[in-house]
């Protein structure tokens, strides 16, 4: 059976799972006076592009504590085997996976189990039943199964701290941001799905609702633009480190995004191809909603060249064929409150080791940071050009 979902954008229903997550008397589920409340979960995405991104979610256990790598100290949120679509789950959309009543208390792990069977009798977008368990659709509607790598098939865990009180409902919710996740094939068949999980708790978060148009005509929204909140940190040690997307979105059919973020100082970037970027840098509050301003709403702009770069990826002279990078695609930004040498991320895209790659940007000068776990980080001014520009790329340890 499906479950419902939900919309984050109404702002007084999410003050009242605020006042729920607060443990405030109003209590939600099975709690009584034993001692219990009640922790739901919920699943939304960042998106990515993409027509249709299927997971199967199998279960999502709580850690009572112990040895965790003990299954007797894990309890499991009841709920039915759902191959679900992230690309549904954007822009503040979320679906509701499951609830337990669990002893007041604190716990620190959640752990995400991916099956490798398609919910049964369901259709996918395309009128048909689900091929595989999970699998991507691109916007020319081929089907590339998702192999998920055999490090994950005991569950994803995902660490975070949080709090049951008694006679409350904690929400707690997983982004399982697309973008990252699925690792492109280039020439092979070979798809995978990497699952990176960003999670939170839903009080702890504020909104931002805007809309991106395009500056020719007001009035006509742009689809498909990718808004993201990024932070630069020049002191990291790490090149891929100094820009991190703490959470992005994709705009609907006229142009509308919503998006969830943890309070903070934040770059609030939008970005079309074909466009010119624009960014804001913007401060949010617990709880609070930023919409309908000069810095949500967006107008760009068109580019004048398009310049194509391609090239290969080598990862430790190709030993691991299941090893993929990140290319991160950069540019530099002055504002009254940036740093000297600020960064924004443009695009970034993840691809298979040996594999030939292609991302089309604006003609200019862009940072190149390409970067796989357990490698050293290769960074290299890009100066792209109208037509072909070949990048190869090899990462290395020392």
């Amino acid at each position: 059976m499906k479950l419902a979902k939900s919309h984050g954008l109404i702002f007084s229903a999410l003050l009242l799972l605020f006042t729920f997550a607060c443990g405030g008397g109003g209590g939600g589920g099975s709690s009584d006076s034993s001692g219990t409340g009640t922790l739901a979960v919920s699943l939304t995405d960042s998106a990515g592009s993409y027509k249709a991104v299927y997971i199967t979610v199998e279960s999502v256990e709580v850690h009572l504590g112990g040895n965790d790598k003990n299954n007797k100290n894990w309890q499991t949120i009841p709920m039915d085997v759902d191959t679900i679509n992230l690309c549904d789950l954007t822009n503040g959309v979320f679906e509701e996976l499951g609830s337990i009543s669990l002893t007041e208390g604190k716990y620190t792990q959640l752990r995400l189990h991916l099956n490798n069977i398609p919910e049964d009798g369901e259709l996918n977008i395309l009128s048909e039943m689900h091929p595989h368990a999970n699998y991507v659709i691109l916007e020319d509607n081929r089907v590339h199964e998702l192999k998920v790598p055999s490090g994950f098939q005991s569950g994803v865990k995902i660490v975070k701290g949080f709090t049951i009180n008694a006679n409350g409902t904690t929400e707690i919710i997983l982004d399982f941001d697309a973008m990252s996740s699925v690792v492109e094939a280039g020439n092979s068949d070979k798809w995978l799905l990497k699952p990176t999980i960003k999670v939170g708790e839903l009080d702890e978060y504020s909104i931002i609702n805007g809309r991106v148009t395009d500056d020719a005509l007001v009035t006509e929204g742009i689809p498909d633009a990718y808004v993201s909140v990024q932070i630069f940190d020049g002191e990291a040690d790490d090149a891929k480190d100094k820009v991190v997307i703490q959470a992005g979105t994709i705009t609907d059919s006229e142009g509308y995004y919503s998006i969830f973020v943890k309070p903070g100082i934040y770059n609030l970037v939008a970005y079309a191809d074909g466009k010119e970027f624009i960014f804001e840098k913007v401060v949010t509050e617990t709880g609070q909603v930023l919409e309908n301003s000069d810095i949500t709403d967006f107008q760009l702009g068109d580019v004048t060249e398009i310049g194509n770069v391609k090239g290969e990826i080598l990862i430790n002279s190709g030993n691991d064929t299941d090893q993929y990078a990140t290319i991160s695609y950069r540019k530099g930004i002055t504002c009254d409150e940036c740093d000297p040498d600020e960064m924004i991320e443009i695009k970034s895209i993840n691809v298979l080791n040996l594999e030939k790659y292609e991302a089309k940007l604006a003609i200019g000068t862009y940072t190149r940071v390409a970067s796989s776990f357990g490698y050293d980080t290769s960074t290299t001014p890009l100066n792209v050009v109208a037509g072909t520009n070949i990048d190869d790329i090899e990462l290395t340890t020392n």
